[in-house]
């Protein structure tokens, strides 16, 4: 049988006892529940808190997929902040559109303390820091203010402005020190001051907008070479809320990538050529790496944060495909309070280049990383309920928040001893829960629902809600199949408790 978890049914429980809250499965399920130091994330209550890149918002995702509400179900939370970005072929795709901010604008209101990662390019290709500086480009940032305030985002954005400035693949690139010069002795336009001047005057326009006050900045660089040292490019401590950077598992270090085998796991070398990477990617040294950053950060008392991270899949064979080393390195920086990482988000897409999708929504091509799926599951996710079989089900059970199939016996077979598979948490006094039974496949008696029982135990009281037979069945037990008292209900298409 397969079940999806989707139509509802609401409980109140009340109980002077622990017990185990049990959505009742005939089967299949198989949840991690372990986790890993050094301190576990919070249901984005607190820092470090975890967005996700926010295709799909609008529910126009890959077969109708919110991919937001994916993501957040996947990692078993209850919410995560969300990312999108700006287009960067005209001005007034740069300047927050409502094709940008509506589908954000109605996140927020159903998010209210979340917050909204927009990535906003500094001008369309043509132009220059210099006109910038001078307040030529001024209206386009005000215009886009002047959105952002008038659909209710302004006190919920952190606006990622010019991001990756450090390499060389946007329009808005800062290619050349403050010294040097062209063959007829004029120093560049894509210097750092001029970056800093055109910076200084985005933000003072914005938030001179009425309304856009609380705008926050993240100052945003790459962790790719260039030569100049990338904190002559920074703005002021007066322009900046965030320091950031973009950090991907790729590398052209000695000994590091490509792998000796394109197939997992990749040679007996592979995890010397991870460590070596990672070395790389984490390091001070000349492709500013995290350390250098987080000592930017440190220097003007901001927080940090990682707007991209992801596992990667080159053509070139620079990326570390799936690799759990690196999710778990990770894990341990952005986890770490000593790093003082205010948010990251992984950079769930496969971009033009490299891949880097880890989640496998309906209507997507599944990820490429198995492996390093399950890695970023089990460390970002809550704790996944604890799952096991009762009594003698002939089939070892298995599940996932989303889906869940098995079979056995169930608990209507007769007798005081129950055998079916189920996923858990537990529960002390008063609490409430929602179920929803989506669908049933056929089979021998399918039953699919909500538990309240007091523990794991084949004979151990409990009371049940659940559809079997197209009815809605309620149980209490132990006692002898006879005498147990017994209601049932027809039940409306699709099933749903009531």
């Amino acid at each position: 049988m397969a079940t999806n978890i989707r139509d509802s049914v609401v409980a109140r429980i009340s109980t002077t006892c622990k017990v185990i809250l049990t959505l009742l499965l005939s089967g299949l399920i198989s949840l991690q529940s372990t986790k890993a130091a050094p301190v576990p994330p919070t249901d984005n209550t607190s820092a470090p808190y975890m967005g996700t890149y926010g295709w799909g918002l609008s529910a126009t995702g890959p077969a109708g997929v919110d991919c937001n509400d994916f993501t957040t179900k996947w990692l078993y939370r209850s919410g995560l902040w969300i990312e999108d970005f700006t287009a960067t072929d005209t001005w007034d795709n740069i300047a927050c559109p409502s094709w940008l901010t509506n589908p954000a604008k109605l996140w927020v209101a159903q998010n209210p303390t979340g917050k909204y990662v927009v990535t906003v390019g500094m001008f369309p290709g043509g132009s220059t820091f210099t006109a910038g500086a001078s307040g030529a480009y001024n209206s386009y940032f005000q215009l886009a203010a002047q959105r952002l305030v008038s659909q209710g985002l302004a006190n919920n954005t952190i606006i990622r402005l010019g991001h990756e400035f450090n390499g060389g693949w946007y329009a808005w690139h800062v290619r050349h020190s403050n010294t040097e010069v062209d063959s007829n002795g004029n120093k560049y336009d894509d210097r750092p001051e001029n970056f800093v001047a055109y910076w200084q005057q985005i933000v003072t326009t914005m938030r001179a907008v009425p309304g856009a006050a609380n705008l926050k900045f993240c100052w945003c660089g790459a962790n790719t070479w260039c030569d100049y040292s990338v904190s002559t490019a920074y703005p002021g401590d007066a322009y900046v809320d965030y320091v950031a950077v973009d950090i991907y598992d790729q590398s052209w270090a000695t000994n590091s990538y490509p792998y000796t085998t394109s197939v997992y796991p990749y040679g007996s070398d592979a995890s010397t050529r991870q460590h070596n990477a990672w070395a790389d990617i984490s390091g001070t040294n000349s492709n500013n790496g995290l350390g250098t950053w987080k000592s930017i950060a440190v220097a003007h008392a901001k927080p940090l944060a990682i707007p991209e991270w992801g596992l990667t899949s080159r053509t070139d064979g620079h990326g570390g495909l799936d690799d759990p080393y690196y999710v778990q390195q990770m894990y341990n920086f952005i986890q770490d309070p000593v790093n003082n990482v205010a948010f990251h988000v992984y950079f769930d897409v496969n971009a033009s280049d490299g891949g880097h999708v880890i989640t496998s929504p309906a209507g997507r091509t599944p990820t490429s990383f198995p492996y390093s799926a399950a890695s970023l599951r089990q460390l970002f996710g809550l704790p996944f309920p604890v799952n096991n079989d009762i009594g003698t089900v002939g089939l070892a059970g298995s599940n996932d928040p989303v889906t869940v199939s098995g079979a056995g016996a169930g608990f209507l077979a007769g007798g005081t001893s129950d055998s079916f598979h189920f996923s858990s948490l537990s529960v002390t006094g008063d609490d409430r829960f929602v179920v929803q039974v989506n669908s049933m496949s056929s089979g021998a008696g399918p039953q699919s629902g909500a538990m309240l029982r007091q523990s794991s135990a084949a004979n151990a009281p409990y009371a049940a809600l659940f559809v079997a037979n197209g009815q809605c069945i309620s149980r209490a037990g132990p006692l002898p199949v006879a005498s147990l008292p017994s209601t049932t209900r027809s039940a409306p298409s699709p099933h749903r408790f009531g």
